[in-house]
């Protein structure tokens, strides 16, 4: 008998020790297919990151050559601005549109006003420096602090602009002083 409980006893064991087993290969395939799951989410991932990585990078690459040759023109405006005397510089007057007694609506004309001191200026007295492409050339108007026009001479608009700064600076000359 004793061998009949013992054997009963083994059995139940067994049985229980299988039911586990079972139990734990039902988990490990359910922990294996989730784990696969995860991994094709993280290829999924990994590709979606990889596509905009290469995307990210062409337009880098496109921005970069963007800024080169946007450096390119700057170091070219530069060099330019360095050789233009102060009239090329600021070819249009400092007063917003509109607000001079001559109209402003013909592009042909630039125009721009230069104080006592030769700088630009938006206060009187100044010299007003016109280039009139209709009319062939550069018009300088002598202004005065009560705004009487003491003075007009003329260039060609093939005037240099060392010829076009020396008639404005020795009009400047001739400005009243700011009272």
């Amino acid at each position: 008998m004793d061998f009949g409980r013992r054997y009963t006893s083994l059995a139940k064991k067994v049985t229980a020790y299988m039911s586990e087993r079972e139990e734990l290969l039902r988990e490990a395939e359910a922990l294996e297919r989730d784990d696969l799951a995860m991994q094709r989410d993280v290829d999924a991932h990994n590709a979606a990151v990889e596509k905009e990585r290469n995307a990210a990078l062409s337009r880098m690459e496109t921005l970069n050559k963007e800024v080169a040759a946007l450096r390119k023109e700057l170091h070219a405006l530069q060099q330019k601005a360095a050789n233009a005397d102060d009239y090329a510089r600021y070819p249009r007057p400092s007063r917003p549109e509109g607000y001079y007694s001559e109209s402003n609506a013909d592009a042909s004309r630039i125009g721009a006003f230069y104080g006592p001191d030769g700088q630009i200026t938006s206060e009187r007295p100044h010299v007003h420096v016109i280039h009139s492409e209709a009319e062939g050339r550069v018009i300088f108007v002598v202004t005065q602090s009560d705004g009487t026009h003491t003075a007009t001479e003329y260039l060609p608009i093939s005037a240099s602009g060392t010829e076009v700064r020396g008639l404005t600076l020795r009009l400047c000359g001739q400005l009243d002083a700011v009272r």
